[in-house]
């Protein structure tokens, strides 16, 4: 009975870690000096990028998004993990968002497919 128990846990374990990952299929991208950009068949997980800014920065974040299946969310943070800007699309869209650092730290853009099949494209760039 003792080994029905440990199988168990360890089958539960194991299926609790695999939800949790990111499934990229057929993933071809890039990220850094400013850009992140992806193609990709299957895109289901977050992914994230980070930049340093000092306050009264200003952020020019362009993207450009394809979906052809699925949906895809931008999410923005601050170094306190507030919410700056947040978008889903759930069709092909493009724009820009412009932000001012209100403080000096770390903000994080995160992507996040939801069984997302398409591209996006976004660059940032920043003035004083």
């Amino acid at each position: 009975m003792k080994k029905v128990t440990r199988l168990s846990i360890l089958i539960l374990s194991l299926s609790l870690m695999l939800t949790a990952c990111v499934r990229k299929v057929g993933w071809v991208g890039m990220n850094y000096g400013g850009k992140m950009k992806a193609s990709y068949q299957l895109y289901d997980g977050p992914q994230t990028s980070t930049v340093s800014l000092e306050e009264g920065e200003q952020i020019n974040l362009k993207y450009d998004v394809v979906i052809e299946a699925g949906s895809l969310t931008f999410t923005l943070t601050n170094p306190d993990q507030d919410i700056i800007w947040q978008e889903e699309f759930e069709s092909s869209d493009s724009g820009t968002f412009v932000f001012e650092a209100g403080q000096e730290g770390r903000y994080t853009l995160t992507t996040d497919g939801h069984k997302t099949q398409g591209s996006f494209d976004i660059t940032w760039d920043s003035e004083e």
